[in-house]
């Protein structure tokens, strides 16, 4: 029984052995007679297969990327173009209307044509084809660039009305005015000049920080890569110390424009020489404090000019009040 059962397994054995060898030596003969024939007949339908089933997918993933990206962008313009939220931004002096309604519209777009290149790239990525890949990582740091400009823009612009309303407020440009200093700054308010100042820096913080997380690099392979945007950075990090400069500048200008005035209006016979020596030591000092905010690092050589140009003018008015003087007491000893 047993002998029988091993003979039977073994004839299975060999005849499953002769039936691939005809295969295998069949096939290898049709690869040598005919290999395109063979391609064509075994590989081909494999491909083809393979290639419908991937447009299938694009199609697919296109049509649902779309369809999401449409009501992502339509939810965002529906949310933002709330009247009340409108209304708000503009009392605040965050933006315009015009200019709120594109910046909705370029967000909404942007938003749908990315969401469907990312549903696209998902199908690509499944295939191991990682160019689309590159393209979204990079549409989506310069998304977070545009976001955080707009943020920037917006809050910037309600920090403008907020600081111009509370120096107003606080009687600045009255005080100001008494003495004449909006006619020193080209007839621009002292208010607008600072509230001008603190909207720009905002947008610089934010717009550095966009920068900081768009990184603008495109990797071609390992030895080649394309920096955009390369020193922008650094400009963003440089305009606001140089802002913060500017605005020392403008306050020492502002100062001697006010005590020049002061020492102008007591009319004593050397209060024009006064004035001038002061309103050049007030806007020196100024600059000397400036200076270090625009990259200038080096400024002993200006620290001791400043020096030797306080001695000059201290020498100035020192021998002219020495000879107004001598001139009174000629004149109390001839009385």
């Amino acid at each position: 029984m047993c002998n029988k059962a091993s003979k039977k397994k073994g004839l299975y054995i060999l005849t499953g052995y002769i039936l691939i060898k005809y295969k295998v030596r069949k096939m290898t003969n049709d690869i040598i007679q005919n290999p395109v024939q063979y391609f064509i007949n075994q590989i081909t339908p494999e491909i083809i297969a393979s290639s419908i089933t991937f447009l299938v997918l694009i199609l697919l993933a296109l049509i649902f990327g779309y369809a999401l990206g449409y009501i992502v962008s339509t939810i965002i313009k529906k949310i933002s173009k709330t009247k009340k939220l409108e209304i708000n931004l503009v009392k605040y002096g965050a933006v315009t209307s015009n200019l709120w309604e594109s910046m909705i519209n370029l967000v909404s777009e942007y938003l749908k044509w990315l969401i469907l290149l990312m549903s696209v790239d998902m199908i690509f990525t499944h295939y191991g084809i990682v160019i689309i890949s590159q393209v979204s990582n990079f549409l989506i740091r310069l998304f977070a660039l545009v976001i955080c400009t707009i943020i920037g823009i917006l809050l910037g612009g309600v920090a403008y009305k907020i600081t111009k309303d509370f120096l107003i407020s606080v009687g600045l440009e009255r005080e100001l005015g008494k003495h004449h200093l909006a006619d020193s700054m080209a007839g621009i308010s002292v208010s607008t000049i600072v509230a001008f100042i603190v909207k720009w820096y905002i947008v610089l913080l934010f717009l550095t920080t966009g920068l900081q997380i768009f990184k603008p690099v495109i990797f071609i392979n390992e030895d080649t890569k394309i920096v955009l945007l390369a020193g922008m950075e650094k400009l963003t990090n440089y305009v606001p110390q140089a802002m913060l400069g500017i605005v020392i500048i403008l306050v020492s200008i502002i100062i001697s424009d006010f005590v020049s005035e002061h020492i102008k209006s007591r009319t004593t016979k050397f209060s024009d020489m006064y004035a001038l020596s002061s309103e050049i030591i007030i806007i020196s000092i100024g600059a000397l404090l400036a200076l270090p905010h625009f990259g200038v690092k080096n400024t002993y050589f200006l620290e001791y000019s400043f020096i030797i140009l306080v001695a000059g003018i201290s020498m100035g008015i020192a021998i002219a009040i020495g000879m107004s003087f001598k001139e009174r007491i000629k004149d109390i000893d001839k009385t």
